[in-house]
């Protein structure tokens, strides 16, 4: 099942108004019922099932625009309370309903789930749009459909409390009006920041690599969190009358006229009534150049690493690893270049100009078993964007910069111990080689949240894996690292492998409260990427200040090290 290895998660949270979508859900839905009329039996249902089918369809859209499959659970536990798919009309029997009928009807192509226990894999299910369904995506003009969006998360989403597992957990009683002051501070900054815009302008020379573009980029694309509004790959073909300017473009032997391009809508729709062109807008545009461009350049038969394709972005944008579906992984690789990461100028993959805008900067914040353990900041698209991508954010059309607290949970850990650690902790460990600094950034942070050294090896061989570093990667090689860094830094060695992220990431969670709650005060958009914080480039100052209190407020008094990023 080649085709369906790669796939995007089922998400409750898409919403379209394109009416094309509308139609083809009501008319497909009369199939169903035309099938089985036993399948709806009341009015309520009949409306909560034709939403069910509309955000299969809007899935499978995304998914065909991208070439790859949806994935979604058969389990009972999945559409529970507490669960991936907590929209409340979503529920088991429905949502399998519509997805069997649509299998019967010939409408999906559907591959069930397994468990291996010999390979230790297992595997959700996959559906994708079959041809049938394809050809009435093309009827329904739904290829050349611009957006589809994301809900704004609901109040009750915005603080959440989960398990080791990472299953919902309810909040105690006493903890309920501490939950409410930190949903209530979220709600007002959630409203502050939409009403700013946060875009990107990468230029030609801005380092990206195969899966910024293929995988990231393209889901925040087509789930609606970030919209294209300038795309160039090649050359324009421009289409001139009475001084008006159109564009358009060729992909294969097909033509397309580019409606979010320039030009007048009166032109636009003048040249479509020669039926010469199909309509596209910039994602279609993005789509289709990616996809063929991915498959010139052929990266699965050169790339001989072990590379987890199971990542994905949530629809807060907010990655994270797979829980219900894994692979064992080579216990004993080497070394490992993974080209999907080789990082390489934009126009390397022949794009000239590649901007758009964010459409979802709301934060929400995760807490692990209890009020007082992590509670970070997640949710805005800004946050798991690559470091060399966050350097071309604009904000209200000004130049950005981005604040670091430099080495900040190693620099924490000194603190607890009441040593006013200054120096960069990293020169001493590379001493030898300067060019192990990366390696050794990934050790620090791995050891330092990982429960035992068995899980901190995986860990940050996974790492260097996802950051395709040049390094070995065999157990006793990263265990060498380990030591080393015990070594130098003897004063916090106790700390590595004792699981003490929960600890460390509440400090960082309430120093970036602090600096959000003094930033909107102030009227200043500020985006938090966990040790991290951006601003318009003007305010500079008032940030810096405002790390420096907030630091100082949370560790016992002791100043960080800040470090400016761009």
């Amino acid at each position: 099942m080649p085709f369906f290895e790669n796939a995007i998660h089922l998400d409750t949270y898409l919403i379209t108004e394109y009416p094309g979508v509308k139609a083809l859900a009501d008319d497909l839905f009369q199939d169903i019922i035309k099938k089985d009329q036993r399948r709806v039996k009341t009015k309520n249902e009949e409306y909560h099932s034709k939403g069910t089918l509309k955000i299969i369809l809007i899935n499978l859209i995304i998914a065909n625009d991208m070439a790859v499959a949806v994935r979604y659970s058969r389990r009972p536990a999945s559409y529970s309370n507490y669960s991936r798919y907590k929209k409340l009309f979503f529920k088991k029997e429905r949502v399998l309903s519509v997805i069997d009928a649509l299998v019967e009807l010939g409408y999906i192509d559907n591959y069930m789930g397994y468990y291996n226990r010999e390979e230790k894999v297992l595997r959700q299910s996959r559906m994708a749009a079959s041809e049938n369904l394809c050809r009435l995506f093309e009827q329904y003009n739904i290829f050349g459909m611009d957006y589809i969006g994301v809900s704004p998360p609901k109040s009750e989403d915005l603080v959440i409390l989960r398990d080791d597992k990472g299953n919902d957990m309810e909040f105690e009683d006493r903890d309920k009006k501490l939950r409410e002051k930190i949903t209530d501070d979220l709600a007002r900054y959630n409203k502050f920041i939409s009403e700013h815009e946060v875009s990107f302008n990468l230029a030609p020379d801005t380092p990206v690599n195969v899966y910024f573009l293929n995988n990231m980029l393209k889901r925040l694309i087509n789930k609606g969190l970030v919209r294209i509004t300038d795309f160039q790959a090649g050359e324009f073909i421009k289409y001139e009358m009475k001084g008006d300017e159109v564009h358009l473009f060729k992909m294969g032997d097909e033509e397309y006229l580019l409606m979010n391009g320039p030009g007048s809508e009166e032109l636009k729709h003048s040249i479509l009534k020669s039926n010469k062109y199909k309509i596209s807008h910039y994602r279609n545009y993005y789509n289709k150049y990616i996809n063929n461009k991915y498959y010139e350049y052929n990266i699965l038969s050169n790339n001989n690493t072990k590379y987890n394709s199971n990542k994905h972005i949530s629809i807060t944008g907010t990655e994270i690893d797979l829980l219900e579906e894994y692979q064992l992984l080579d216990t004993e690789g080497t070394t490992t270049v993974n080209e999907h990461l080789i990082k390489r100028p934009l126009s390397y993959f022949g794009i000239r100009r590649l901007s758009f805008v964010s459409h979802y900067q709301y934060l929400h914040r995760v807490f692990n078993k209890y009020p007082d353990n992590a509670g970070r900041f997640y949710g805005a698209c800004h946050i798991n964007m690559p470091k060399e991508v966050r350097k071309c954010i604009v904000i209200d059309g000004e130049p950005a910069c981005e604040l670091d607290y430099k080495a900040h949970h190693i620099r924490m850990l000194y603190h607890e111990m009441e040593i006013d650690y200054r120096d960069d902790p990293y020169i001493e460990l590379c001493r030898e080689d300067q060019s192990l600094r990366p390696v050794y950034k990934i050790v620090s942070l791995i050891s330092i949240n990982a429960a035992n050294e068995k899980e901190a090896i995986a860990g940050i061989r996974g790492g260097i894996w996802d950051n395709g570093l040049n390094f070995d990667t065999t157990g006793k090689s990263i265990k060498a690292c380990i030591e080393r860094f015990k070594e130098v830094h003897k004063p916090i060695s106790n700390f590595l492998n004792s699981g003490k992220w929960g600890r460390l990431q509440y400090f960082d969670s309430k120093i970036t409260d602090i600096i959000l709650q003094r930033l909107l005060k102030e009227g200043v958009p500020c985006l938090p990427v966990h040790d991290s914080y951006i601003v318009p480039a003007k305010y500079e100052d008032l940030l810096a200040e405002a790390m420096i209190e907030a630091y100082k407020k949370v560790m016992y008094g002791f100043s960080p090290v800040i470090e400016k990023e761009f």
